[in-house]
């Protein structure tokens, strides 16, 4: 948002050379450029209204984002009715702004948990063993797996913990260029 505004205002409130400019800068925008050079191009082809409307929509889509969405209604408004959208540009980079710094609260806070998962369930293990063993008074290797019991519950928690640092980190990596 930030290059296109730049380049929005560079070239006098003109919309198509912006985003023809931003789509150039795909080093800057690994995931966008390539959608935001596709959109310029079917806006070129386009004829009406409603063509207009399917290709923002459509990048939108592709982008995926609320920030998206509200970006190709700005686009829409200018490409179509020629309006100024600066400010609009302006306050989405904001908002943006501020998601990011909710995003990296969010992200400490993911890190703090899984931080707390990947220590917490082998020492809650552990503990829940040598306690069991203590009441049992038995060696903590027989108690643990000399049963079925004992084993499946063993391989449970080895598979549910697992699973939950896999399913953790897919969740953690998700591609975006904000």
């Amino acid at each position: 948002i930030s290059l296109i505004l730049s380049s929005y205002k560079m070239n006098n409130l003109n919309i198509e050379k912006a985003i023809e400019y931003a789509a150039s800068q795909t080093a800057d925008l690994p995931h966008t450029a390539p959608l935001l050079s596709k959109m310029l191009l079917r806006l070129r082809e386009c004829s009406n209204e409603n063509d207009v409307r399917d290709v923002t929509e459509r990048f939108a889509e592709a982008a995926g984002g609320g920030w998206a969405r509200t970006f190709a209604v700005n686009i829409r408004a200018a490409y179509i009715r020629g309006r100024d959208i600066h400010i609009s540009l302006e306050e989405e980079l904001k908002q943006i702004s501020e998601t990011k710094q909710l995003m990296q609260e969010r992200m400490r806070s993911n890190n703090e948990s899984v931080r707390m998962t990947f220590f917490m369930v082998p020492a809650t293990l552990l503990i829940t063993t040598v306690l069991a063993v203590r009441q049992m008074d038995m060696p903590l290797i027989k108690a643990q797996f000399s049963n079925s019991t004992g084993c499946m519950l063993f391989m449970a928690i080895l598979l549910l913990f697992i699973f939950n640092i896999v399913s953790t980190q897919i969740f953690l990596k998700k591609r975006t260029d904000l």
